[in-house]
């Protein structure tokens, strides 16, 4: 039918615009050539990242930048970025003498590789990877770093026999081609990540304290790094191998995901290049074993350092939102030692409920403050100090610093707020709930009472119904008898 017809047309015009139109896009252009400049540009540091005489790459960007851009894109325009990387991908490999069939099967084996990990990544966080958190970090990890390179290896390997390059055996391909690519995706890719939505002008909004202080951090890990990993020796110290340690954990605790990022990815970058001149602790034995000791050297620091990170991160956040749920909720809320009923904190409607100042507050205890009346014991039998149980909906009353009394409901939840167990409380006001209470009560009283008034004059009514008409039928038989001159009666 002709009605038919055109939404039908108009369905399949709608559907190809949802295909196309992200082609055209200045946005994804712009990606397309980021892309393309990134590819070409990683592939010519991880040619230089080989170590001699065996052409083994330690680590290979353009992977890792290719799942980034993955990732940070819409699955709708990957293919659209996998044919920009195409190009660069010719152009770099072309460059280095690989027959053309070759190159061709790496560019599938490698574009295989990141859309498996951000792929199974964007399937398992069902949104954007954030390193702000162990979930994302761990899915990250798992899919992008590790399933991604394990399973694409075993396509690469299986072209490299196919195609009679290189040497080695399959495994030792397939091994080689795994612990780069994992590497590379465990510190490169993260550092794209969070790095690429920062703009300069967030440089004004950071004080002078904080970047003397990120400075200090990345000259201390520059020059801790050089002296482990550019020693001439080839038996180091092993305490040296710690050096760089404190400066990382500085950055996951004071800087957060983006510095330790790039605190990992400048740690990496001199490892890998001092052990490729020929200098530092993992040049001592052939190139296989130098390239397979420092790869694991590095991704067991990476992964401890980015989980803690995310850790931190994730717990800095909740502290944050409960700090601005804590500080602007609708009722008075404190926060109160366990043990030995301290205030450790009220939020601005407790200070207007009870009129202590919050300096004057934080320290001393509720009976200190003399806010709680004595009708049946001390505030831990209250609120239940000696407790672990949450507190829900305890009626008690309270006093104000002007005197006042107030008729609260309690709730408490325990928490644990520096090591320390804590009662995070809830005060609900509910005085003029209790005064309609009463006078709701007092007013059943009296109407109970008129009820019974009422009931009682009725009552007493009807009983003097039947004694008056008992009372007036007496009065013609009194009448109507005569008396004999003896006293007695007769009829």
């Amino acid at each position: 039918m002709p009605h038919e017809a055109t939404d039908s047309f108009w369905q399949s015009r709608r559907l190809e615009k949802a295909i196309f139109t992200p082609v055209v896009e200045a946005g994804a252009i712009r990606a397309a050539v980021l892309v393309f400049v990134g590819y070409y540009l990683g592939a010519r540091v991880g040619f230089a990242l080989t170590f001699q005489p065996h052409p083994i790459s330690v680590f290979w960007p353009p992977n890792s930048i290719l799942l980034a851009a993955l990732l940070l894109t819409s699955p709708r325009i990957w293919w659209f970025l996998l044919l920009a990387a195409f190009p660069a991908h010719l152009i770099a490999e072309l460059q280095s003498q690989v027959p053309p069939t070759m190159v061709v099967c790496w560019f599938i084996s490698n574009c295989s590789e990141a859309v498996i990990g951000a792929g199974l990544t964007r399937c398992l966080l069902r949104g954007p990877v954030r390193f702000d958190n162990l979930r994302s970090v761990a899915a990250f990890c798992l899919c992008a770093g590790f399933l991604g390179p394990f399973l694409s290896s075993f396509i690469d390997a299986g072209f490299v026999a196919l195609n009679g390059w290189g040497q080695g055996s399959y495994v030792e391909n397939w091994r080689a081609r795994f612990f780069s690519n994992f590497l590379s995706a465990l510190t490169l890719a993260p550092a794209i990540l969070t790095w690429f939505d920062f703009r300069p002008t967030q440089w004004r909004r950071i004080s002078s304290g904080h970047a003397l202080e990120g400075s200090v951090l990345f000259l201390g890990l520059v020059i801790a790094s050089t002296v482990v990993l550019y020693n001439a020796r080839t038996n180091p110290d092993p305490v040296l191998f710690y050096a760089p340690l404190p400066f990382l954990l500085w950055a996951v605790f004071r800087f957060g995901a983006r510095a330790t990022s790039a605190a990992i990815l400048i740690v990496t970058l001199l490892a890998i290049w001092s052990s490729a001149h020929g200098h530092g602790p993992f040049t001592s034995q052939s190139a296989e074993i130098n390239a397979r000791s420092i790869q694991m050297f590095l991704i067991v620091m990476t992964v401890p350092i980015m989980l803690l990170a995310a850790g931190i991160q994730e717990r800095r956040k909740a502290e944050e939102r409960f700090a601005e749920a804590f500080r602007s909720g609708p009722d008075p809320m404190s926060i109160i030692r366990q043990r030995d009923g301290i205030l450790i904190d009220v939020n601005d409607h407790w200070v207007n409920t009870f009129g202590h100042e919050r300096k004057d507050a934080i320290g001393r205890s509720l009976l200190d403050l003399n806010l709680c009346l004595s009708k049946g014991g001390h505030v831990q039998q209250m609120i239940g100090f000696s407790q672990s149980e949450p507190i829900r909906d305890l009626d008690c009353e309270v006093r104000a610093k002007a005197g006042e009394v107030r008729h609260v409901s309690l709730s408490a939840d325990v928490v644990e707020m520096g090591n320390e167990p804590c009662f995070v409380v809830i005060i609900r006001d509910i005085t003029d709930r209790k005064k309609a209470e009463e006078m709701s009560r007092d007013f059943a009283h009296a109407s109970r009472l008129a009820i019974v008034g009422e009931l009682s004059a009725s009552i007493a009514h009807e009983i003097n119904q039947p004694l008056g008409a008992i009372h007036y039928s007496a009065h013609p038989a009194a009448y109507t008898q005569t008396g004999d001159a003896d006293g007695t009666a007769r009829r």
